[in-house]
């Protein structure tokens, strides 16, 4: 093999990696394209059929006929065998109430993946129309699929990956006057574990990301969320900042490298560590956070991060390829997805009623 030096290498990847999203952005998809493919519900519900059929054993529990010969009803989201068995592909999914037409949600999650740091849901009411509340619950619905896909997909072994927490600015409420805490424990801001897999072309890996919402004063916290999401007999190799939360890594049996942002150092030539992938969707998320949605709830916070997460996992691909992903992350006809994303309960008004006078 030819010893070539790590900075011609990396030289070379850039250049590989910018062939690859030249290439992704041609065949992107435009709206055009989307609402051909994707032109009716009937069809798109389909595709929502064949996914979970592929992985559903057997066929109809009445007559054992395979999924194959069902067939759509009509004006229902319904298909049906020749005998009176009924299946409903959006139960058990996260549109399984929902009224929204399933072209209208293919097209909330074109903008939303087209536009990487996000749309807030007062442009999806400029634009569509309908009420706040919906578009907003629509937004919410869409970035929690984005997380149970994501929530499906595992690290490769051997694989590199990188950690870093970010700090977005929080919506506390609290005026403007309130004497915020300093340090790790302030108010002022959230933290968010990012958990980012390098592409290696070589080896055939196609990295993804994860984030997730933790408490900043509780370290533990952040070494379970590690310890769930990756083991030590897989052998891979963690790169990480000088930070107090990842002291844990090298007594558990992790191949762990560390780098001194403190001293200026962003890459070790020697180890080939640096955290500058992770550090690319650390700055999506504040982006995402600060001037798109200018703060964020922490109720509703992992469902931003989910929808960054997504789309920085997915950053080589096109929109046909994504939606793919999402519908083969459906599980079978006889399970069903945990959904985060829930409607707000709006409180009636109770009419006043009428007393005569006295």
């Amino acid at each position: 093999m030819l010893n070539i030096p790590i900075e011609e290498e990396d030289s070379l990847k850039r250049l590989n990696s910018s062939k690859i999203f030249k290439e992704r952005n041609k065949n992107f998809g435009t709206r055009k394209r989307v609402k051909e493919v994707f032109s009716s519900d009937d069809e798109i519900l389909k595709k929502i059929f064949d996914a979970r059929a592929a992985k559903t054993l057997g066929g109809c529990p009445h007559c054992e006929r395979p999924f194959s010969l069902f067939k759509k009803i009509p004006k229902k989201l319904a298909f049906k065998c020749k005998c009176p068995y009924k299946i409903h592909p959006l139960k058990g999914t996260h549109y399984e109430q929902s009224r929204t037409p399933l072209t209208e949600t293919v097209e909330l999650i074109y903008e939303l993946f087209r536009n990487k740091h996000g749309v807030p849901a007062t442009a999806l009411q400029r634009a569509d129309g309908g009420d706040y509340d919906t578009c907003l619950y629509n937004l919410h619905r869409a970035s929690d699929w984005m997380g149970w896909s994501l929530e499906g997909q595992k690290f490769t072994p051997g694989s590199t990956i990188e950690f870093d927490e970010v700090y977005p600015k929080a919506e506390t409420g609290l005026g403007e006057y309130y004497k915020f805490k300093r340090g790790k424990g302030s108010e002022r801001t959230h933290g968010i574990l990012v958990m980012t897999e390098r592409d290696d072309p070589e080896k055939g890996i196609k990295g993804i990301t994860k984030a997730f919402h933790f408490d900043k004063t509780n370290s533990k916290e952040v070494e379970a969320l590690i310890k769930k999401y990756v083991r030590p007999e897989d052998k891979h190799k963690i790169c990480t900042d000088e930070s107090d939360y990842y002291t844990f890594l090298s007594y558990n049996g992790y191949l762990h490298h560390t780098i001194n942002h403190g001293n200026k150092e962003y890459i070790n030539k020697e180890t080939g560590c640096s955290t500058n992938t992770v550090e690319g969707c650390n700055e999506r998320v504040k982006t995402t956070i600060h001037r798109v949605y200018l703060g964020v709830h922490p109720e509703y916070l992992q469902f931003y991060i989910n929808r960054v997460a997504f789309n920085h996992s997915c950053r080589a691909k096109n929109f046909f390829e994504v939606m793919d992903v999402l519908f083969n992350s459906l599980p079978d006809f006889y399970n069903c997805v945990v959904r985060k994303a829930k409607r707000k309960s709006r409180k009636r008004k109770k009419k006043e009623q009428y007393r005569p006078a006295a």
